[in-house]
């Protein structure tokens, strides 16, 4: 059988369409993102044509026409490969925190060094969403909480939890390749606390837990609000990303539409991540 072939797509994208243009990626099979101000590159691994992978995406794309699209190009997956790994570097997160991808021989002194893998997995750290979340976990994670990550993807933030010292954590993802990377990157770790769950966030039964973390999308949000809602009790704790600031007024009110009072929003790159609580 022909192996898939790497494609680069290049995409320029105002910020206003970013968060929409990322939850479209995360369904497809994508290797790994470079962002500039005003372009978005995307590389694949994708079986088909140029020409249908082009269509693929056109299709995804008809309902946003702020983002031009550029032919796919094909390159070598080794290629590309060792440009992406002489790009990698530690990401410090906080005095406490910091990721480091297993190509990079650092030694960093942080007291929690997350090892992740850099695959086909949204979720690597190099993104500011999931540094904001990481840096409200650290703050928020308790020994002997049980915690629910919505959308583990590469299993950061799940692993992040366990590390901090809550007693397990539940991770969900509808992705299978996500969740067999996230139990990868929990046993390189040394991670044993966490429950890993193939299903899809609309139908999977959110259990009691005393908090939640969700790096999703606005939409998303609020389609799961009523479960995030269900999950926690009065005093639970629940982040939301994903978000661009643009729209922080209009995930307020969602939270506050569920009982939800926000504590801390903080901000980077004009992505928001909300801590709130159950009132």
């Amino acid at each position: 059988m022909k192996a898939p072939a790497c494609y680069q797509v290049t995409f320029e994208c105002p910020e206003s369409q970013r968060e929409q243009l990322y939850a479209i990626l995360a369904l497809m099979p994508v290797l790994g993102t470079e962002e500039s101000d005003d372009t978005i590159v995307a590389y694949f691994q994708w079986e088909g044509t140029a020409e249908q992978l082009l269509s693929a995406l056109s299709e995804h794309l008809t309902a946003m026409p702020g983002i031009v699209l550029h032919y796919p190009e094909q390159y070598q997956e080794q290629d590309w490969y060792r440009r992406w790994i002489g790009t990698l570097q530690p990401i410090i997160v906080s005095d406490r925190i910091a990721v480091v991808p297993p190509e990079v021989d650092t030694a960093l002194d942080r007291p929690i060094t997350l090892t992740i893998s850099h695959r086909a997995t949204f979720g690597t750290g190099q993104h500011a969403t999931t540094q904001l979340c990481l840096q409200l976990l650290e703050n928020i994670v308790a020994p002997g909480q049980q915690w629910l990550d919505a959308g583990t993807g590469t299993g950061i933030l799940a692993i992040a939890i366990a590390r901090l010292g809550a007693r397990g954590v539940i991770a969900v993802d509808s992705d299978p390749a996500a969740i067999a990377e996230a139990e990868e990157n929990a046993r390189n770790n040394g991670v044993q606390n966490i429950e890993f769950f193939c299903a899809d966030l609309l139908s999977f039964p959110f259990p009691s837990v005393d908090g939640v973390v969700a790096n999703l999308y606005l939409h998303l949000h609020q389609q799961l609000l009523p479960q995030y809602e269900r999950a926690l009790a009065t005093g639970g704790h629940l982040i939301c990303s994903g978000v661009l600031q643009q729209d922080q007024a209009e995930l307020v009110a969602l939270l506050r539409q569920h009982r939800f009072e926000p504590v801390e929003i903080r901000e980077r790159q004009n992505w928001i991540a909300v801590w709130s609580r159950k009132q």
